[in-house]
């Protein structure tokens, strides 16, 4: 497993915990939403809508 898999996964992760909302996922990674937003573009990531 690569950084990029563990990359994602975290992302993903927080995502879940947070209801797919950017913004709070970001808080809590420690990133803005726009780094949370990159990784899903980069890695292809969809964001189901609730």
């Amino acid at each position: 497993m690569g950084a990029r898999t563990t990359d994602a996964e975290r992302v993903i992760a927080a995502m879940e915990r947070c209801g797919w909302v950017q913004a709070k996922a970001a808080r809590l990674l420690g990133l803005t939403p726009r780094q949370v937003g990159y990784v899903l573009r980069k890695y292809g990531i969809e964001v189901k809508r609730l």
